[in-house]
C-alpha cells in the first residue's frame, strides 16, 4: 500500500468513525488526520515514550492487539507493513471523569484542556477495528481472533502533574485578570454613557474561551452571566445619574427576555443590549440640574405612584402643599412642570421598553398608565418625533 493511500484511509477513517487513527513509522514519523495535527492536542508528538512503546507492542503483536492505559482507555493496534503500524485510539466504554482526561493530558504533556476520547461500548469499538484492519491490509479476521488487553504501563510522574497543575493554575489567573480588565472597560462605557463604544465592547460578550466558568452547563453558565450584567450594568448606571425607577424598569425587561431566550446567541445578544441600553441611559441624564428640597419630594413621590394614576392635586395633598405653589417651585427648581416631568419620564420608560422587549405597544400604554393606546402614541410621537411603531422598527434595525 503506497504512502497516499495509508493518509487517506488515515484520514477519513478517523473522520468516519469518530476514533483517532494514526500511523507510526519506524523512523519516528507519525500520520494522524488533519483536524488533530497540531503538536499540543496530538498525544503521538508529545509524548515520544508512547509512540515508541505503541511501536514496541505492534512488533509483538499478531493480527490485532487491545492495547489498555490504566482501567479505562483502550487502543488498538496492528502491522501494515513492517515499517510502519496502525493505531486506534484511545476509546472509553464509558463517559470519562474529568480527572481521568486530566491525567490523561499530564502523562502525555498535552496543553489542550478540551480533549476529551472518544466514548463507545466495546462491540462497536471491535467492529470498527475489524473494519479498519481490512481496509489497510486487505485481510478479515473475527473478534475471536483480537488479542486480550495488554497494559501499557503509562505510569503517572508526580513531578509532571504538580508542573501541570501549576502552569493550569497561572493560566487560569490570566484569563481571569483579562476577563476582568475587559469587564471594567465595558462597565466604563456606561458610566461614560458612550453607546457606541458600549456597542464595540459588549461584543466581546460572545468569547466563549474569554469567559470564566460558572457552570459545567455551557448554556447555564450565561444565563448566570446574563443575569448579573444586567444586575451590575444597571447600579452601574445608577451611580452615574440614571434614575432609579428607570435602572429597575430596564432590570424587569432584562429578565423578561432572559426568561424566553432560547439559545446562547440570544442571552449574548440581550447582554450586548443592556450594555447599549444603559450607556444610552447616562448618556440621557447628563447635564440634570440639581435636585431641590421639593424636586427631590416630588420626585420620590412620582417614583411611587409612576405605573398608577395620579394627578397633581393629589401629589400636593400627600406632601401637604398647595397644588399652585407646589407647581411653581418645581418649575423654578427643574425647568419643567411636574405633568411634562411624568410624562418624559413615561416616555423614557417606553422608549427602552420599545428597544429591548417584545411587548405589544397596547400593553406598554396599559403599563404606564393610558387609558388608550392613541392617546399614548400621541404623547410619545411629540417626544420622540415617530410612532411607537415606526420608532421600534427602527431601534430594531440598528
Amino acid at each position: 500500500m503506497e504512502i497516499n493511500d495509508i493518509c487517506f484511509l488515515t484520514e477519513h477513517f478517523g473522520s468516519a468513525t469518530k476514533i483517532p487513527c494514526r500511523v507510526l513509522m519506524h523512523g519516528g514519523y507519525t500520520i494522524v488526520p488533519g483536524e488533530a495535527s497540531e503538536r499540543d492536542r496530538e498525544p503521538f508528538f508529545s509524548d515520544e515514550k508512547l509512540a515508541t512503546g505503541m511501536w514496541t507492542l505492534a512488533q509483538e503483536a499478531y493480527g490485532v492487539q487491545i492495547v489498555s492505559e490504566g482501567d479505562w482507555l483502550r487502543y488498538a493496534l496492528f502491522h501494515v507493513k513492517n515499517e510502519m503500524c496502525v493505531v486506534l485510539g484511545p476509546v472509553c466504554y464509558g463517559m470519562p471523569e474529568d480527572a481521568e482526561c486530566a491525567r490523561y493530558r499530564v502523562r502525555h504533556a498535552l496543553r489542550a484542556s478540551d480533549w476529551r476520547p472518544a466514548v463507545l461500548d466495546r462491540e462497536a469499538f471491535v467492529s470498527a477495528v475489524l473494519l479498519a484492519y481490512f481496509c489497510f491490509t486487505g485481510e478479515r479476521l473475527t473478534p475471536e481472533e483480537i488479542g486480550m488487553p495488554k497494559t501499557g504501563g503509562y505510569d503517572l510522574d508526580q513531578n509532571r502533574l504538580e508542573l501541570y497543575i501549576h502552569e493550569q493554575k497561572l493560566e487560569e489567573n490570566e484569563r481571569n485578570q483579562i476577563t476582568y480588565q475587559r469587564e471594567q472597560a465595558s462597565l466604563q462605557t456606561i458610566r461614560d454613557g458612550d453607546p457606541e463604544t458600549a456597542r464595540a465592547r459588549s461584543m466581546e460578550l460572545g468569547a466563549l474561551e474569554l469567559l470564566p466558568r460558572k457552570a459545567a452547563d455551557v448554556r447555564k453558565h450565561y444565563e448566570y452571566l446574563a443575569c448579573s450584567t444586567i444586575a451590575v450594568a444597571a447600579h452601574v448606571a445608577m451611580d452615574s445619574g440614571v434614575r432609579a425607577e428607570l435602572a429597575y424598569s430596564l432590570i424587569d425587561v432584562g429578565q423578561q427576555r432572559l426568561s424566553v431566550c432560547r439559545t446562547i446567541q440570544e442571552m449574548v445578544r440581550l447582554m450586548q443590549d443592556t450594555m447599549v441600553g444603559f450607556a444610552y441611559c447616562v448618556q440621557s441624564s447628563r447635564g440634570r440640574k440639581a435636585i431641590g428640597y421639593y424636586t427631590e419630594g416630588c420626585e420620590e413621590y412620582i417614583r411611587r405612584h409612576l405605573y398608577t394614576p395620579f394627578t397633581v392635586r393629589e401629589m400636593a395633598r400627600d406632601l401637604g402643599f398647595h397644588p399652585n405653589y407646589l407647581s411653581a417651585k418645581f418649575v423654578r427648581e427643574n425647568g419643567i412642570s411636574i405633568t411634562r416631568y411624568v410624562r418624559k419620564l413615561r416616555m423614557e420608560i417606553a422608549a427602552n421598553l420599545l428597544r429591548y422587549s417584545d411587548m405589544e405597544i397596547g400593553a406598554v400604554a396599559q403599563h404606564l398608565c393610558y387609558a388608550t393606546q392613541s392617546h399614548f402614541g400621541e404623547h410619545f410621537r411629540a417626544e420622540y418625533g415617530v410612532s411607537p411603531q415606526r420608532f421600534r422598527m427602527r431601534e430594531k434595525r440598528k
